[in-house]
């Protein structure tokens, strides 16, 4: 493997520690119409896109408009408890900061930009390239959202690293030819990372220089 020039990064569970917030959102609103899932439910579709999710609750033909409905009222219910929660982990701007100051860094994540602008907005001058779910005809596990983010920050599949929190972004990863790069800071662990074909796990954000850099050395002796 080439030396990591790009580093892309999924956003939910990553970035931003949200699982709770936006699934007591989803709970509520699905709750609301007579469609309640579980936790171990929200658990497992918490990777879907937002309007997946909606057709996973209330099915699959459910119509446009109502899901557009659903993911409005999601929206209120999400932004009136935000600040109930405490979502950016520690340290994140210094590492950020660190970060880019080695790297290109990139964004590519099934969020919407909506929810990214609220929770992350003082962060995301950061980052030269942000996809979101608006912005990529395929979402993941397919790797389009990651060659796509690679191609706009300049950077080859192979001189990229993908950081993610799912197993469905270490596929995205690998397909992309991307070095994958685990965090069990969502709702996998690090075992159900590493069984999905992460080239590294790390456990927190503040790991990540030195991984990379002992993962490209060790790549660089074999």
């Amino acid at each position: 493997m080439r030396d990591v020039a790009a580093i892309i990064f999924d956003y939910n569970g990553v970035l931003v520690l949200d699982f709770d917030v936006h699934a007591e959102a989803y709970m509520k609103v699905f709750e609301e119409e007579g469609h309640p899932i579980t936790m171990d439910e929200m658990k497992s579709i918490f990777w879907m896109s937002a309007r997946d999710k909606v057709r996973f609750a209330l099915g699959k033909e459910t119509p446009e408009e109502k899901i557009d409905e659903v993911l409005k009222r999601k929206g209120e219910i999400f932004a009136s408890i935000l600040p109930n929660y405490n979502i950016i982990p520690k340290g994140l701007e210094e590492v950020l900061e660190k970060l880019s100051s080695k790297y290109k860094l990139g964004i590519a994540s099934n969020c919407s930009l909506k929810d990214m602008r609220l929770e992350f907005g003082d962060f995301m001058y950061f980052f030269k390239v942000i996809l979101t779910a608006e912005d990529v005809r395929r979402k993941k596990p397919d790797p389009y959202p990651l060659l796509l983010a690679a191609e706009k920050l300049g950077s080859k599949p192979e001189e990229c690293a993908y950081v993610g929190d799912a197993p469905t972004d270490m596929e995205a990863a690998i397909n992309a030819g991307m070095l994958s790069i685990g965090i069990p800071t969502g709702v996998n662990t690090k075992e159900e990372l590493e069984k999905a074909g992460a080239g590294v796990v790390v456990n927190n954000l503040n790991e990540l220089k030195s991984a990379l850099r002992k993962k490209v050395k060790t790549d660089k002796i074999s």
